[in-house]
C-alpha cells in the first residue's frame, strides 16, 4: 500500500510516496490489525479520541513507515444515486476473446461481468453507475492512458465488488455499502471507498493523489490525506478485513 500522482506519470519507485495512509473510525482493540507480509507505506490512524497502543496490532512480517495517531473526526461518505436522465441498460456482461469499447460519457447498468479473455475499453472520461454486483477479471477493464481519473464506478447498492485476474485496474471505486474485494495480481491505481474491504494474495492499491480533483469537485469520498479509511476491524494480510474505506 503507497501512494502516486498520476499526472507526474506512471508508477514507479520514483514516482511513489509515503500518502497511503490506513485508518478507522473506530477504537475499538485491534481495529487495524497488520498480519503477514503487509507493508504500508504511511501513516496508521484510528478513531478520534482512541488509545493507539491498544487500536494499533501489528505482527511480526509486517509494517508500516509513517506515524500512528488518532482522526480529529469520524469520515463520512454519501450514498451514490444515479443523475437523472440517466435510465438502465440492463447487465454488462463481456466474455470470451470480446472487446467491448465505451465512448467517454455516463452509463448505468444492472451489474457488471468481466470474465475470460473479455476486456472493456474506454476512450475518454467515464462513468458508470451500477446497481448490482461487479466481477472484473479476464483482462479487466483499459483506461484511456492508465489514468484513474479517467473512470469512476459508482455502486449504488450493498453487492459485492471484486477485482481480480492479472490485469491492473486504473480508476476510482465508489462502493460505500459494499465489500470490495481485491484479489488479483495486478493491482488497483487509483482509490477506493467500501464498508468492508479484503486484500488477499499478491494484490496492492496505490492511491493516486490526482483523485483528489474528482473527490473534491464531486464529492467523491473525502479522502485528503487517507488512502484507507476504516470504520471498525482491518485484518490486513490475512484475508479478511471489515469496514474498510479508502
Amino acid at each position: 500500500m503507497d501512494s502516486y500522482d498520476s499526472r507526474n506519470g506512471p508508477y514507479s519507485s520514483g514516482n511513489s510516496g509515503g500518502e497511503g495512509d490506513i485508518a478507522s473510525n473506530s477504537i475499538a482493540a485491534s481495529t487495524i490489525t497488520l498480519g503477514g507480509n503487509t507493508l504500508v507505506n504511511g501513516d496508521v490512524l484510528i478513531g478520534p479520541d482512541g488509545d493507539i497502543s491498544t487500536g494499533i496490532s501489528v505482527g511480526p512480517n509486517a509494517t508500516y513507515t509513517g506515524s500512528p495517531d488518532t482522526l480529529s473526526s469520524e469520515q463520512q461518505y454519501p450514498d451514490p444515486t444515479v443523475p437523472a436522465g440517466i435510465p438502465s441498460s440492463g447487465n454488462l456482461s463481456v466474455s470470451g476473446n470480446t472487446n467491448l469499447i465505451l465512448t467517454p460519457g455516463t452509463y448505468h447498468y444492472t451489474s457488471l461481468n468481466i470474465s475470460g479473455n473479455g476486456r472493456l475499453t474506454l476512450t475518454g472520461p467515464t462513468e458508470i453507475y451500477v446497481s448490482g454486483e461487479i466481477n472484473i477479471t479476464g483482462n479487466g477493464i483499459a483506461t484511456q492512458g492508465n489514468l484513474p481519473t479517467n473512470l469512476i464506478i459508482y455502486v449504488t447498492t450493498s453487492d459485492t465488488v471484486k477485482v481480480g485476474g492479472n490485469g491492473a485496474f486504473y480508476g476510482g471505486i465508489y462502493a460505500p455499502n459494499s465489500t470490495v474485494k481485491n484479489v488479483g495480481n495486478g493491482g488497483i491505481f487509483g482509490s477506493v471507498v467500501s464498508e468492508n474491504y479484503i486484500q488477499t494474495g499478491n494484490s496492492s492499491i496505490h492511491y493516486d493523489l490526482a483523485m483528489r480533483d474528482i473527490e473534491n469537485k464531486k464529492r467523491y469520498g473525502d479522502l485528503k490525506v487517507l488512502a484507507w479509511q476504516e470504520k471498525n476491524t482491518l485484518l490486513w494480510g490475512t484475508g479478511t478485513a471489515a469496514a474498510a474505506e479508502i
